[in-house]
């Protein structure tokens, strides 16, 4: 018999030993579902674990805290304030850098998490899980950049799930989308990272690319998971492994709850968390596992000492926190002056620094102040400017990071601008696909595209006569009426405020190219 815990424990096993079962003291541990998409996952886990209390007398409970309809981010907080401690923690429903599900009423985002996580109240409940479940596609990013791939683009990427969004009940917006999927695919600020320092105890599993859907029976990867883990330990040497599905003997009972239990409060750390690391990989090649896991590699998983006793992790964390819990314009400017010191601290704090220079709760003379502490920080610059020249950064999020970058620096970038056009080309002229009758949802949801595209674009300036004049060169249906929209859009504009003079002038200079499209431009 082996078991996932030190030789220290030896003797105390060998006295417990009454034929091929360890009649152990019973253990109590809980599982906390956050279920967003598929309420079986939580369901297929829950009756396994009443199977093996019956049969082993432990005390595994496993319980839901999200309900249909709810609002994640008010869920999550809900859990949290409970009080109930989880030695493991699943997450699980779509994630395209947030989550989101059919279960839900909205979505649910790493930086809420993170930003709880940093409240003194709730340290210990984040301190207290032991293993972390990330069920949905990339939620440990994507790992090593593989260059011209489209999976390692956040545009690609957007542009795929946005023509799936009404299908799969995603409501959020291809603007927020975007930046999500330019964090998933953060290289400086990978999510396994953001991860291990929010939970700095939990051992995390997820996945890298496409993680298995309902229709690939979702449900049935943490019972995998376990299934493997017992193997690993090999309790009775047998060399097999228990279907956590069947109808269970008292031996195989004793395995399974044994190997639940050692995954989720790893009583010898080292050893507990590298058989369950070893478990979750080996549940996703199906040759060794004979049925019992998915064809799909794109799995990975971290150990927690990586955050627990790393002196980077410790400090990331530490000045991340103190910059979101700051409260004074002192304590606001002390650590910003930090983190524009180091690149490092910039790329893990870039989205509060933005949030900062835009926040309604400073005031302007506060506001100017910390603008002139980023101006003069050549790391913050160069930051910004390397990221215009990776795919893995969103078409939106530059467009956001350009303004940002005009706000600071108070000059003009040829060669963004340059890249943010001729990403956005891209985009206004793709031709829609050829339907009859009603839209279908792909037509709709490359329209919404489009449309927040050009809202961003013209909120931030670059709608300009070179630009207009460029989509009317074209001559083709979609940059027809791409001009057109624009056209009309800076029309009404400009009429309902007699103010904008340079919006009525553009529109004046461009009206012969509109009126020359053809009427019939759909």
């Amino acid at each position: 018999m082996r078991r996932c815990i030190g030789m220290r424990f030896l003797l105390v096993l060998i006295a417990l030993i009454a034929s091929t079962e360890v009649l152990a003291q019973a253990r109590t541990a809980r599982i906390c579902y956050f279920s967003l998409n598929n309420e079986k996952e939580f369901q297929s886990v829950a009756d396994l674990a009443k199977k093996l209390n019956a049969a082993t007398g432990h005390n595994i409970i496993v319980k839901e805290y999200m309900n249909d309809g709810d609002n994640p981010e008010t869920a999550f907080r809900r859990m949290v304030n409970s009080g109930e401690k989880c030695d493991g923690l699943v997450i699980s429903g779509h994630h395209y850098g947030a989550w989101e599900g059919k279960r839900a009423n909205g979505r649910l985002r790493l930086d809420f998490i993170e930003k709880l996580s940093c409240d003194p109240r709730y340290k210990n409940w984040f301190k207290n899980i032991n293993s972390l479940h990330l069920q949905g596609c990339r939620t440990l990013g994507v790992g090593q950049i593989v260059a011209d791939d489209p999976a390692f683009s956040a545009d690609a990427n957007t542009s795929r799930v946005n023509r799936l969004a009404t299908i799969d009940s995603i409501e959020q917006g291809v603007e927020e989308m975007n930046h999500e999927y330019t964090n998933t695919l953060d290289q400086e600020n990978p999510l396994s990272s953001r991860y291990l320092r929010t939970f700095p105890r939990a051992t995390t599993f997820g996945w890298t690319k496409t993680a298995p859907g309902e229709s690939a029976k979702s449900e049935l990867s943490m019972l995998y998971h376990i299934a493997h883990m017992a193997q690993v330990n090999n309790y009775h040497q047998r060399g097999v492994i228990v279907d956590p599905k069947s109808t269970l003997k008292p031996t195989d009972a004793a395995e399974l709850a044994n190997a639940v239990l050692d995954m989720i409060q790893k009583p010898d750390w080292d050893n507990c968390e590298n058989t369950s690391i070893k478990a979750w990989k080996n549940h996703g090649t199906p040759i060794k596992n004979k049925g019992y896991g998915y064809n799909n590699p794109d799995l990975n998983a971290y150990k927690s000492y990586e955050s627990t006793n790393s002196p980077e992790m410790v400090k990331l964390k530490e000045i991340g926190c103190k910059f979101k819990n700051a409260t004074t314009p002192y304590e606001r400017s002390e650590v910003l002056k930090e983190i524009l010191s180091d690149r490092k601290l910039i790329a893990t704090n870039f989205s509060a620094i933005i949030d900062l220079s835009q926040s309604r709760d400073i005031s302007e003379s506060e506001r100017r102040q910390l603008l002139m502490m980023m101006k003069s920080s050549r790391n913050l610059e160069s930051f910004i400017g390397d990221k215009f020249n990776t795919p893995q950064v969103g078409l939106f999020a530059k467009i956001d990071y350009y303004t940002f970058f005009k706000k600071v620096f108070n000059k003009p970038s040829p060669d963004a601008e340059r890249i943010i056009t001729e990403d956005s080309f891209k985009v206004l002229l793709k031709p829609y696909p050829s339907y009859s009758g009603q839209a279908p949802v792909e037509v709709l949801d490359l329209r919404d595209f489009k449309a927040t595209l050009t809202s961003s674009l013209a909120k931030n300036g670059f709608v300009n006569e070179s630009f207009m004049s460029r989509i009317y060169a074209n001559r083709t249906n979609a940059s027809n009426q791409m001009f057109k929209v624009l056209y009309n859009k800076m029309l009404s504009t400009s009429i309902r405020d007699p103010r904008l003079t340079e919006m009525a002038a553009l529109v004046a200079k461009l009206k012969p190219l509109a009126d020359s499209i053809p009427k019939s431009t759909p």
